[in-house]
């Protein structure tokens, strides 16, 4: 019998390892092996003072002796511990596996969310560089391409640059007064204007006035590349959050409703605490792209 009560208490002593589940069932489980281990170590005890008694008198033989008549007492409940932890070992694995099981169900949703963002990075274009002068040697787009291509890379040839120099903010507050009066051709002037001084404090701000310019001039695959730029320029923050949601509304006006939809998904997946009025904007571009 004390081999017995030593396997089951080898049987306890690993059951926690086991419990590496924090969950109500899993929290549950531990508890009742707990409990099945400090009754296993009262049991010990017992065991203990019974082989440090006085020895007794041994039993007067029988003619017919029967071992198995002896009685079972504390051997009987060894053998309903033993069961016990059993039992709850194998519901234990049992909720590993479900948890396993989840977790490799989630890891397979996020690799096919990764891939669908990243067919859409590849069809907007972002590699390219919105705001930036084509190559003189380039020959113009063709304003009649293939229907449905997704070449967002492509420019339209900037405005002559205007007579007199502003800085940086001089042009932008001209631009977005422009723009505040839908007078969007200046209002990509003054954002080109900013952006060909290159990458300073204030391209940010410029890139995203070119895409809103070119959003309001219904120039969707230019508006939806420069879009995807402030984002990616900024992916962490809420002008990046706005980058996303024009790339879904420039995408649904080029009748691309599969990508803006990815787009809105996108939002929602990087930007869980958006502010009320970007939520409600991703709702608006959802509804707009007929998303489910």
């Amino acid at each position: 019998m004390r081999a017995t009560i030593l396997a089951a208490a080898a049987m306890l002593m690993a059951a926690p390892a086991l419990a590496q589940i924090e969950s109500h069932e899993g929290i549950e489980l531990q508890n009742q092996i707990l409990e099945l281990r400090q009754e296993l170590q009262n049991l010990q005890q017992f065991q203990s003072q019974t082989n440090n008694a006085a020895p007794v008198p041994a039993p007067v033989p029988t003619d017919n002796p029967n071992p198995a008549e002896a009685p079972p007492g504390a051997n009987d409940a060894v053998a309903g511990l033993v069961v016990r932890v059993a039992t709850l070992e194998e519901q234990m694995r049992s909720l590993q596996g479900r948890v396993e099981e989840l977790a490799n169900t989630q890891q397979r949703d996020h690799d096919d969310l990764t891939k669908q963002i990243g067919d859409l990075a590849f069809k907007l274009g972002q590699g390219g560089a919105p705001g930036a002068p084509p190559d003189a040697g380039a020959p113009p787009p063709d304003a009649n391409g293939p229907a449905g291509g997704m070449d967002l890379t492509a420019q339209a040839p900037p405005p002559p640059p205007p007579p007199v120099k502003h800085t940086p903010e001089q042009a932008l507050r001209q631009g977005s007064a422009a723009l505040a009066r839908h007078d969007y051709p200046a209002a990509e002037a003054a954002a080109r204007e900013v952006l060909a001084l290159g990458a300073g404090p204030r391209a940010g701000d410029a890139r995203f006035l070119l895409a809103n310019a070119l959003a309001g001039q219904h120039q969707y695959k230019d508006a939806a590349a420069s879009y995807f730029a402030v984002y990616k320029a900024a992916p962490k923050t809420p002008r990046g959050a706005e980058g996303l949601l024009g790339v879904a509304n420039a995408l649904t006006g080029l009748n691309d409703n599969k990508d803006a939809c990815q787009a809105v998904a996108k939002f929602s997946a990087e930007f869980p605490h958006a502010d009320a009025a970007l939520r409600q904007r991703a709702t608006s571009a959802r509804k707009r792209a007929n998303c489910k």
